[in-house]
């Protein structure tokens, strides 16, 4: 079970099969992510610099770059862990154990 850290935040040590289920997204949820990622990338490239107001166009560049940099993580971390496949035990006849 996941144990609480004593942080500032709201953390926890979670056992691998704990990060496996948290990492695990379904199909509609993958879809709603891209979506998300293709949003933010389709603003970020409609974004144009504005010379009179240089700051709110950096400033809203790196929330647009944060938000594709989240996503792809999401995305990322979810394509490098798969469940790990149930594979039934053989039946064995002697009863010995190998």
């Amino acid at each position: 079970m996941a144990e609480r850290i004593e942080t500032s935040f709201q953390a926890y040590n979670l056992t691998e099969e704990e990060l496996q289920h948290g990492r695990a997204i379904g199909p509609e949820q993958r879809m709603y992510y891209q979506t998300l990622l293709a949003s933010a990338a389709e603003e970020k490239l409609a974004e144009e610099y504005d010379a009179l107001n240089p700051l709110r166009f950096a400033q809203r560049e790196a929330y647009l770059r944060g938000q594709i940099d989240i996503l792809n993580m999401l995305l990322g971390a979810n394509s490098v862990v798969r469940p790990k496949r149930y594979e039934p035990e053989e039946p064995n006849p002697t009863g010995v154990k190998s």
